[in-house]
């Protein structure tokens, strides 16, 4: 009788940010919808990206991520970056 094998392959996700640029999310508290126009990580994109992610955990605290978010409110657009705790995904 030939023995046979079964692998089972879990993935680790370390530093993965739940939202992607272009995502449509909104404050758990409530606002306006807003696109995610930047996501700052320990292994961002570029460098510049995970400078920023580094110098604003000092102010948000340990966050797997962050996110430039920007709407509009008429015509001025307006950004702020926030946790990944305080989004979710727009309905």
């Amino acid at each position: 009788m030939a023995e046979s094998w079964v692998f089972i392959i879990v993935p680790i996700l370390i530093n993965m940010a739940l939202f992607n640029k272009g995502d449509i999310v909104r404050l758990k508290s409530g606002s306006p919808d807003m696109t995610i126009t930047s996501v700052l990580t320990e292994d961002a994109e570029t460098q510049q990206l995970r400078f920023n992610y580094i110098v604003n955990q000092q102010l948000y605290g340990n966050s797997p991520a962050l996110y430039l978010c920007s709407w509009f409110v008429g015509t001025k657009e307006n950004s702020h970056l926030y946790p990944e705790e305080a989004l979710e995904f727009a309905i």
